[in-house]
């Protein structure tokens, strides 16, 4: 009973921080989680903590603390993996190429623009093994979101033909799916590629 009560205890925190997250609270959100992970560590929940995990690497995404955010997403990738759990392990992926594209960009903007080549290219693998574990038949918003941010990195890097490639295959499935932001985040990846396909063409 001591045990059922810790698990439910543990998740609880987990929704509460979930909750405090949803209002901008970065703190409390934090705090919670904090609570959750630490409960489900002694109860050696991994799946708990592997969700948790992924939360912590949200909140420091959202506060722009890209290394904290780092150091969780590759939390969760271990646990998933050892987990097997092949559709949040790629979610974990695709969030980490995300977490370093930001890095990225924040030393670029800091000058130092070895740190931005090397952060970028760390990204590219991230998602490219986020897509080496899905299929558009398997899940259809990983796989899109997956081609989508591979893609915005490409077009970053002045890659435009593997840009547009990504861009076709996430294109090819936005008539079915019903999930409206997936399908407006495609559709804005596209009109930002093709904008600069065009304007590559004007200067040439």
């Amino acid at each position: 009973k001591e045990i059922s009560h810790s698990a439910v205890l543990s998740v609880s925190y987990k929704n509460i921080g979930l909750v405090f997250f949803n209002q901008n609270n970065y703190k409390d959100a934090i705090a919670n989680y904090k609570k959750s992970i630490s409960i489900s560590s002694l109860l050696k929940n991994k799946r708990n903590m592997a969700m948790t995990a992924n939360n912590f690497a949200t909140v420091y995404q959202s506060m722009n603390k890209n290394d904290d955010a780092i150091i969780w997403l590759n939390k969760a990738i271990d646990l998933n993996t050892e987990l097997g759990n092949k559709s949040w392990r790629s979610k974990n992926y695709t969030n980490l190429g995300n977490s370093y594209n930001s890095k990225a960009a924040e030393l670029k903007k800091a000058g130092n623009l070895e740190g931005f080549t090397n952060y970028n290219q760390k990204a590219m693998v991230a998602f490219e093994e986020s897509l080496k574990r899905l299929t558009s038949d398997e899940n259809k918003d990983d796989y899109m979101a997956a081609c989508n941010s591979i893609g915005l990195l490409c077009i970053n890097l002045g890659k435009l033909i593997e840009a547009e490639s990504y861009c076709k295959k996430s294109l090819a499935l936005t008539t079915e799916n019903d999930n409206k932001k997936i399908k407006q985040e495609t559709f804005e990846f596209s009109g930002l590629l093709y904008n600069e396909l065009a304007r590559q063409s004007n200067i040439s």
